[in-house]
Protein backbone atom coordinates (compact mmCIF):
# COMPACT_ATOMS: atom_id res chain seq x y z
CA UNK A 1 0.00 0.00 0.00
CA UNK A 2 0.81 3.72 -0.03
CA UNK A 3 0.48 6.02 2.31
CA UNK A 4 -0.75 9.55 1.70
CA UNK A 5 0.47 12.44 3.85
CA UNK A 6 -1.31 15.53 2.89
CA UNK A 7 0.95 18.81 3.49
CA UNK A 8 -0.96 21.70 2.44
CA UNK A 9 -1.31 25.36 3.56
CA UNK A 10 0.78 27.06 5.69
CA UNK A 11 2.73 25.31 7.82
CA UNK A 12 3.61 25.50 11.75
CA UNK A 13 5.79 23.52 14.07
CA UNK A 14 2.60 22.11 16.35
CA UNK A 15 -1.01 21.26 15.57
CA UNK A 16 -3.67 23.60 16.90
CA UNK A 17 -5.15 26.50 16.45
CA UNK A 18 -3.34 27.94 13.80
CA UNK A 19 -4.13 24.91 11.57
CA UNK A 20 -7.01 23.63 12.83
CA UNK A 21 -9.54 25.17 10.00
CA UNK A 22 -7.38 27.39 8.31
CA UNK A 23 -6.06 24.97 5.84
CA UNK A 24 -2.96 24.65 7.45
CA UNK A 25 -0.47 21.89 8.28
CA UNK A 26 2.05 21.00 11.30
CA UNK A 27 5.34 19.47 11.39
CA UNK A 28 3.59 17.46 14.29
CA UNK A 29 1.13 16.10 12.10
CA UNK A 30 3.17 15.13 9.10
CA UNK A 31 5.73 13.45 11.55
CA UNK A 32 2.96 11.49 13.28
CA UNK A 33 1.70 10.46 9.97
CA UNK A 34 5.19 9.43 8.70
CA UNK A 35 6.12 7.62 11.73
CA UNK A 36 2.53 5.31 11.66
CA UNK A 37 3.44 4.78 7.98
CA UNK A 38 7.18 3.73 8.51
CA UNK A 39 5.63 1.38 11.21
CA UNK A 40 3.10 -0.10 9.36
CA UNK A 41 3.85 -3.22 7.46
CA UNK A 42 1.18 -2.96 4.78
CA UNK A 43 2.60 0.35 3.75
CA UNK A 44 5.32 -0.30 0.83
CA UNK A 45 5.82 3.61 -0.14
CA UNK A 46 4.60 6.80 1.31
CA UNK A 47 3.18 9.64 -0.75
CA UNK A 48 3.95 13.30 0.27
CA UNK A 49 0.99 15.42 -1.34
CA UNK A 50 2.48 18.85 -1.30
CA UNK A 51 0.61 22.40 -1.71
CA UNK A 52 2.16 24.77 0.81
CA UNK A 53 3.71 28.37 -0.12
CA UNK A 54 5.72 27.65 3.56
CA UNK A 55 5.67 28.86 6.86
CA UNK A 56 7.65 29.09 9.99
CA UNK A 57 10.90 27.49 10.40
CA UNK A 58 10.40 25.86 13.40
CA UNK A 59 10.33 22.60 13.36
CA UNK A 60 10.62 22.04 9.55
CA UNK A 61 14.40 20.85 10.00
CA UNK A 62 14.00 18.27 12.35
CA UNK A 63 10.68 17.13 10.04
CA UNK A 64 12.94 17.09 6.87
CA UNK A 65 15.85 15.02 8.72
CA UNK A 66 12.95 12.60 9.56
CA UNK A 67 12.16 12.21 5.87
CA UNK A 68 15.74 11.96 4.90
CA UNK A 69 16.12 9.33 7.00
CA UNK A 70 12.83 7.15 6.07
CA UNK A 71 13.27 3.78 5.85
CA UNK A 72 10.73 3.58 3.15
CA UNK A 73 10.56 5.01 -0.25
CA UNK A 74 9.52 8.83 -0.22
CA UNK A 75 7.75 10.48 -3.18
CA UNK A 76 6.74 14.09 -3.11
CA UNK A 77 4.33 15.08 -5.54
CA UNK A 78 3.65 19.18 -5.44
CA UNK A 79 0.59 20.01 -6.57
CA UNK A 80 0.26 22.40 -7.22
CA UNK A 81 3.22 24.60 -4.80
CA UNK A 82 6.01 23.21 -2.65
CA UNK A 83 7.92 26.71 -1.70
CA UNK A 84 9.86 27.75 1.17
CA UNK A 85 9.20 25.00 4.00
CA UNK A 86 7.00 22.98 1.44
CA UNK A 87 10.16 22.56 -0.76
CA UNK A 88 12.76 22.69 2.30
CA UNK A 89 10.37 19.32 3.44
CA UNK A 90 9.56 18.01 -0.29
CA UNK A 91 13.38 17.92 -0.90
CA UNK A 92 13.95 15.03 1.70
CA UNK A 93 11.81 12.85 -0.31
CA UNK A 94 13.42 9.67 -2.67
CA UNK A 95 11.81 11.41 -5.35
CA UNK A 96 9.81 14.63 -6.43
CA UNK A 97 6.65 15.11 -9.22
CA UNK A 98 5.23 18.16 -10.04
CA UNK A 99 2.33 19.04 -11.76
CA UNK A 100 2.57 21.12 -15.19
CA UNK A 101 1.28 24.71 -13.80
CA UNK A 102 3.18 23.41 -10.54
CA UNK A 103 6.38 25.68 -9.05
CA UNK A 104 8.45 24.62 -6.26
CA UNK A 105 11.41 26.24 -4.82
CA UNK A 106 11.62 29.71 -2.92
CA UNK A 107 14.33 28.85 -0.89
CA UNK A 108 15.50 31.52 0.95
CA UNK A 109 14.45 32.88 4.46
CA UNK A 110 13.32 36.24 5.56
CA UNK A 111 11.55 38.02 8.53
CA UNK A 112 10.24 41.56 9.11
CA UNK A 113 10.80 44.68 11.53
CA UNK A 114 8.12 46.94 12.12
CA UNK A 115 9.23 50.22 12.97
CA UNK A 116 5.34 52.06 14.48
CA UNK A 117 7.60 54.74 16.53
CA UNK A 118 6.36 57.69 14.28
CA UNK A 119 3.33 56.87 13.49
CA UNK A 120 2.89 56.15 17.25
CA UNK A 121 4.66 59.67 18.00
CA UNK A 122 1.84 60.95 15.02
CA UNK A 123 -0.85 60.06 17.60
CA UNK A 124 0.57 60.98 20.83
CA UNK A 125 1.17 57.83 21.73
CA UNK A 126 4.49 57.13 23.27
CA UNK A 127 5.28 53.21 24.37
CA UNK A 128 7.99 52.28 27.65
CA UNK A 129 9.02 48.43 27.30
CA UNK A 130 10.11 47.13 31.09
CA UNK A 131 12.38 44.47 30.49
CA UNK A 132 15.07 42.46 32.07
CA UNK A 133 18.23 40.93 29.97
CA UNK A 134 20.03 43.68 27.48
CA UNK A 135 18.50 41.79 24.67
CA UNK A 136 14.91 40.94 25.71
CA UNK A 137 13.21 43.91 23.90
CA UNK A 138 15.48 43.72 20.97
CA UNK A 139 13.50 44.35 17.62
CA UNK A 140 10.52 45.44 18.90
CA UNK A 141 8.21 47.93 17.16
CA UNK A 142 8.59 50.51 19.40
CA UNK A 143 11.73 52.46 18.27
CA UNK A 144 13.96 51.91 14.72
CA UNK A 145 16.01 48.80 15.22
CA UNK A 146 19.19 49.05 16.06
CA UNK A 147 22.29 48.31 13.81
CA UNK A 148 23.77 45.47 16.05
CA UNK A 149 20.61 44.13 16.41
CA UNK A 150 19.81 44.41 13.01
CA UNK A 151 22.73 42.38 12.43
CA UNK A 152 21.68 39.75 15.15
CA UNK A 153 18.48 39.70 13.36
CA UNK A 154 20.37 39.11 9.59
CA UNK A 155 22.58 36.37 11.06
CA UNK A 156 20.04 33.94 12.76
CA UNK A 157 18.41 34.43 8.87
CA UNK A 158 20.97 33.64 7.10
CA UNK A 159 21.58 30.67 9.49
CA UNK A 160 18.48 28.89 8.44
CA UNK A 161 18.66 30.06 5.23
CA UNK A 162 22.44 27.66 5.35
CA UNK A 163 20.50 24.93 7.18
CA UNK A 164 17.69 25.06 3.99
CA UNK A 165 20.35 25.04 1.60
CA UNK A 166 22.68 22.48 2.72
CA UNK A 167 19.16 20.44 3.31
CA UNK A 168 18.22 20.83 -0.47
CA UNK A 169 21.59 19.98 -1.51
CA UNK A 170 21.43 16.24 0.55
CA UNK A 171 17.98 15.99 -0.26
CA UNK A 172 18.21 16.49 -4.01
CA UNK A 173 22.46 15.09 -3.72
CA UNK A 174 23.68 18.41 -5.53
CA UNK A 175 26.89 20.10 -4.14
CA UNK A 176 25.49 22.89 -1.72
CA UNK A 177 27.49 25.65 -3.86
CA UNK A 178 24.63 24.78 -6.55
CA UNK A 179 21.88 25.15 -4.77
CA UNK A 180 23.16 28.53 -3.54
CA UNK A 181 24.25 29.97 -6.71
CA UNK A 182 21.16 28.42 -8.53
CA UNK A 183 17.63 27.77 -7.43
CA UNK A 184 18.82 28.83 -4.02
CA UNK A 185 18.33 32.60 -4.68
CA UNK A 186 14.72 32.69 -3.20
CA UNK A 187 12.31 32.24 -6.25
CA UNK A 188 9.72 29.76 -7.33
CA UNK A 189 10.87 27.49 -10.44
Amino acid sequence: GIAVIPLFGTIVQRAGMMTQGCGGTSCQQVDLALQAALKDDTIGQILIDVDSPGGSVYGVEELADQIHRATKPVVACVNSLAASAGYWLASQASEIYITPGGEAGSIGVWMAHEDWSAAMEKRGIRTTLISAGKHKVEGNPYEPLPADAKAFLQSRTEDYYNAFVKAVARGRGVPVADVGKGMGQGRVL
